[in-house]
């Protein structure tokens, strides 16, 4: 098992031996399932098997993650932690309740693009934190060095090394907790204690914040305060808008970096999209969320990205709650099941070319969108009982971000000291959260009139 790059590795597995390859390590099973027919086969058709945990002492114990409901092993607790979650950010409410915040916050976004391109990543990461800030807590972030903002970031970098599928074999070693040095990625430089405190700030900090704001009369709509005024239970609310802030941010900052660097990489791709907004809306308002049916290859240009850029290359590990069996093969309990999220949706009999960005692998002879045999959202959001809760969060967010930039900035490749064209490459970091490697690119307004939209947008 590679410390970096597992996707390569797990994918060619799956090449050379079939759908499930099991690795062991001292009796520890990690079995990986390289193809959506097994995926669906089993953590979606078998689900009341495959829908435990396996335990990771590293981020529940060693970093004081056990209240996180995505790390929990199925049961009640989960149950009502996830209904609690779902009830503000389901498939119904997610758009109604937080339509408006993601679209207000826009106009920043854009403007930040404007007067400094050169910072887009920064702007995008600002962008997001504001969102997830508002949206969950009814708070303010005013930069990126927000004490509320700087924690979750910390927590993130350890989780995301911390739960990689290298991460679950080391932790089969008992002595192994004993050992910082022997952890794999960024927490071993972190002592246990300076961990726990930084997990319990990014929990406490901001409820206590956001409970104030509703003490004096002073806050807005928002998850923690719907669900405060709907009585339902403290430590509840307290919990889960934690791992709203936590599973939402790194994510979508993802997704919004590999759709610039697509549309740097594939101008043509750009051009079209920008002629459909054209055709579609005009140049005198930005797109909104009602217009998303109306723009099917910007709505294509979004489920590439997803495909793309595969933002949690295996996703989070199941675990088999009892002996199975699947096309003659034993998967014993307690054996950890991850599906190959990348080689998935990277499988060339599925998508013919995975590595390029084509957003019209979506459309049917007929030129409409047709996801029946190739969608990808069903895939990166996970699979069966533990499927992203966010999932539709998630989308409008993105879909918000990819519409606006397209409807009102060009992107295109940098240059460097003697005009000569910078090429970019789409080059994944490791980590169960896979963020692109930085890039350059030049950020431009399309028009005068783009200009002025972006003025006028509060």
């Amino acid at each position: 098992m590679p410390k970096d790059d597992e996707s390569q590795t797990i994918t060619r597995w799956g090449k050379q031996y079939g759908d499930v390859v099991r690795v062991s390590l001292l009796g520890r099973n990690v079995i990986f399932l390289n193809s959506l027919k097994a995926a669906n086969d089993l953590l979606d058709k078998r689900s009341s098997n495959y829908s435990d945990r396996p335990e990771l002492s590293l981020v529940t114990q060693s970093m004081g993650m056990d209240w996180n409901f995505g790390l929990m092993p199925y049961g009640n607790l989960w149950r009502r932690l996830r209904k609690v979650f779902t009830s503000k950010l389901g498939i119904r409410k997610a758009f109604v309740n937080y339509a408006e915040v993601q679209q207000g916050v826009m106009g920043q976004l854009l403007r930040r693009l404007e007067h400094s391109p050169e910072d887009f990543l920064d702007h995008l990461r600002l962008h997001i934190e504001q969102l997830m800030m508002k949206a969950v807590y009814g708070l303010h972030a005013e930069s990126s060095e927000d004490h509320r903002v700087q924690n979750v970031h910390n927590f993130l970098e350890a989780f995301s090394d911390a739960a990689r599928p290298v991460a679950y074999l080391v932790s089969s070693l008992p002595i192994i907790k004993h050992i910082p040095s022997l952890w794999p990625g960024v927490i071993y430089k972190r002592s246990t204690a300076e961990m726990n405190t930084m997990i319990k700030d990014m929990l406490e900090v901001p409820f206590a914040d956001a409970k104030a704001l509703i003490a004096d009369g002073n806050n807005a709509s928002s998850y923690v305060s719907d669900l405060l005024e709907g009585q339902e239970p403290e430590e509840d609310v307290k919990k889960t808008a934690a791992i709203v802030m936590g599973g939402g941010f790194e994510t979508t900052l993802a997704t919004a970096t590999a759709f610039i660097l697509a549309m740097v990489k594939y101008p043509e791709v750009q051009q079209k999209a920008q002629d459909e907004i054209d055709k579609v809306i005009g140049q005198n308002r930005l797109p909104t969320f009602e217009d998303r049916d109306s723009l099917p290859y910007v709505y294509a240009i979004f489920k590439e990205t997803l495909r793309w850029h595969t933002v949690a290359p295996q996703g989070l590990p199941h675990e088999s709650k009892e002996d199975d069996v699947y096309n003659g093969f034993s998967i014993p309990a307690k054996s950890t099941v991850m599906a190959n999220i990348w080689g998935i949706l990277h499988d060339p009999d599925v998508y013919p070319d995975p590595m390029d960005f084509k957003p019209e692998r979506y459309f049917s002879s007929d030129g409409k969108l047709d996801f029946s045999a190739n969608d990808p959202a069903r895939v990166v959001f996970g699979f069966g009982r533990r499927i992203c809760a966010g999932m539709f969060f998630a989308e409008n967010s993105l879909w918000i971000i990819i519409a606006q930039i397209l409807a009102t900035m060009k992107i295109s490749h940098a240059y460097d000291k003697e005009g000569r064209e910078i090429s970019v490459e789409l080059k994944p970091m490791a980590g169960v959260v896979s963020q692109p490697s930085p890039f350059k690119c030049t950020i431009v307004p399309r028009s005068e009139q783009a200009m002025r939209l972006i003025a006028a947008k509060e």
